[in-house]
């Protein structure tokens, strides 16, 4: 059945015109590490070989990043509970907060234990899920290395719209196998 014109006049009544214009630097970077965090638990789930695993965990590894410099909280993924069976539940849950930090304008402060709590979760249990698909011994090391080898191809000077976009996914993987594996093709 579709979405009639009755019911979309009838939901956009009740919707939020502020939606998005809430945010504040740090709270847009919080919502980018969070959906960052999600969209690449995801990548790293469904990636197509070892190489590309050890890059979307080392892309998770970036917006973890992100989350500490942007909020100066230090993620201990000691801490974080280890269980594959979750990774969903979690990744939605980060998906929910930052809905409500967008489109409702709560602020982070409301939501930092339970961001850095999910955050520790996901981390502990994908860098685990990454390890056992692995011969390298310290796997977020690699992942971190490899990620940065390939972001500074991608950005020779620094962060451009463009280069974000118009991507040589080929050159990429290329500069991934060699940082991983140590051969050139």
């Amino acid at each position: 059945m579709n979405i009639t014109a009755e019911f979309v006049k009838d939901a956009m009544r009740t919707n939020n015109p502020m939606v998005g214009q809430y945010g504040n630097m740090q709270s847009n970077m919080v919502i980018h590490a969070m959906l960052g965090v999600t969209s690449e638990a995801w990548e790293l789930v469904t990636a197509s070989d070892g190489i590309n695993m050890i890059e979307e965990l080392g892309d998770i590894r970036w917006f973890f990043a992100l989350f500490q410099h942007t909020t100066g909280v230090q993620l201990d993924f000691d801490k974080g509970t280890l269980d594959i069976a979750r990774v969903d539940e979690w990744a939605y849950g980060l998906v929910d907060i930052a809905k409500r930090m967008f489109a409702y304008g709560e602020p982070v402060e409301k939501h930092l234990q339970a961001i850095t709590y999910t955050m520790q979760n996901l981390g502990r249990t994908l860098s685990t899920l990454t390890q056992g698909h692995s011969r390298i011994i310290n796997v977020e090391t690699q992942a971190e290395a490899a990620v940065i080898n390939k972001l500074r191809a991608r950005f020779p000077e620094k962060f451009t719209e463009d280069h974000a976009i118009d991507r040589d996914t080929d050159y990429e993987r290329e500069i991934l196998e060699h940082s991983i594996t140590g051969k050139s093709q």
